[in-house]
C-alpha cells in the first residue's frame, strides 16, 4: 500500500528517512513498511535513539597491540631490540620502519595502539626515547634504560 507525502497514515507507521515531512520522493511515491531501519513518524525517536547509542559505543581496537614502536629511519636492528624488550616483559609490541612521524601516529590512531615510542636520530644520540600517549596526546622524554618499567606503569602492568 502506498500513499502520497504529506497523508495522514496513522500513529505508529514507518516510511523512508531523508523525507520526512518533504516531497523529496514524490516521484517514487511513499511506502508504508514495517522495518526498524526506519524513522518512526511520529516524532523521530528512534533516529534520536540510535544517536545516543552511537556515542556510548565504545571504541573496538583493531589489533591488541598496546605499544608501538616507530623508528624515524630504516634501522631495523634497532626496531627488533626495542621490540624484543617490550616481548620479553610480556608487552603485546609491534615496530614500524617510516621517515614520516605523522604516518607513525596515524597507524597508531586507526590501529587503536595507545602508546607510541619514537625513537629517531636525536633520541639515539641522547639515550632517551619519546614516549606518546596517543588519547591525550602526551609526549614525554624517557631514558632508554627504563623505558620497559614506564610502558609497564603506564599500562598499569607492574
Amino acid at each position: 500500500m502506498a500513499t502520497r507525502a504529506g497523508a495522514d497514515t496513522g500513529s505508529g507507521t514507518q516510511r523512508a528517512t531523508g523525507a520526512r515531512g518533504s516531497h523529496d520522493l514524490g516521484c517514487f511515491g511513499w511506502e508504508l513498511v514495517g522495518f526498524a531501519g526506519f524513522a518512526n513518524e511520529k516524532d523521530g525517536r528512534w533516529v534520536r535513539e540510535r544517536e545516543r547509542r552511537e556515542q556510548r559505543v565504545s571504541v573496538i581496537r583493531a589489533t591488541e597491540t598496546q605499544v608501538l614502536v616507530a623508528i624515524i629511519g630504516k634501522d631495523l636492528l634497532l626496531a627488533a631490540e626495542l621490540v624484543n624488550e617490550l616481548w620479553n616483559a610480556k608487552l603485546n609490541a609491534e615496530f614500524g620502519l617510516n621517515k614520516r612521524v605523522r604516518n607513525h601516529i596515524d597507524r597508531a590512531v586507526e590501529s587503536g595502539i595507545p602508546l607510541v615510542v619514537l625513537v629517531g636520530e636525536s633520541e639515539l644520540n641522547s639515550g632517551i626515547l619519546k614516549l606518546k600517549n596517543i588519547e591525550s596526546h602526551q609526549e614525554e622524554m624517557i631514558p632508554r634504560e627504563i623505558f620497559v618499567e614506564e610502558l609497564q606503569k603506564r599500562l598499569n602492568m607492574v
